[in-house]
């Protein structure tokens, strides 16, 4: 009787299994971080274009005097700074982003040796339930054979038998 295939690795497919889940997860994490701080430099580039547009109207009408312009760019200044570190603080979350996809890789392609090595052993469990099969099935037809001549002797002896007798 054939044994029932057992993949000895399989403990090490699960672990890896649970490591590439585990790395996609920080990879979506990142991305989502990435993608708020992306967000954070679009609002705050946004409210710099909107906070000088309205600067040069009210200088344009006339509406400011020093102290009111002096704060205006004290804000806009504040804005830029805070973009630039939001800038800073998003190279790197993508340098980040950039090494959990790279791990995320590493960890995938581990799996899908460790995959391809458990399709070749099934392979290989198949090719030998078949050898096994096939050497039963020629020991029967060998034994039908030799059947079949020990019978033919018989019957060709009780021919002759007859024949003599």
């Amino acid at each position: 009787m054939a044994k029932r295939f057992r993949f000895r690795v399989e403990f090490v497919r699960k672990l890896l299994e649970q490591a590439r889940d585990v790395q996609r997860r920080r990879v979506a994490d990142s991305a989502r971080t990435v993608t708020a701080t992306e967000q954070a430099v679009a609002r705050l580039q946004a409210a710099r274009s909107r906070n000088a547009e309205a600067t040069r109207e009210a200088q344009s009408a006339g509406l400011l005097d020093v102290a009111s312009l002096r704060c205006q760019y004290r804000f806009h200044g504040w804005l830029m700074r805070k973009q630039e570190e939001f800038g800073e603080t998003l190279q790197t979350q993508r340098t980040e982003l950039d090494g959990e996809r790279c791990r995320l890789g590493e960890v995938t392609a581990k799996l899908r040796v460790i995959e391809k090595l458990k399709e070749r052993q099934w392979r290989g469990h198949l090719d030998k339930l078949r050898r096994e099969e096939q050497a039963v099935d020629d020991e029967v037809a060998l034994r039908i054979a030799s059947w079949s001549l020990a019978s033919d002797k018989v019957q060709g002896a009780e021919a002759g038998a007859e024949v003599v007798r």
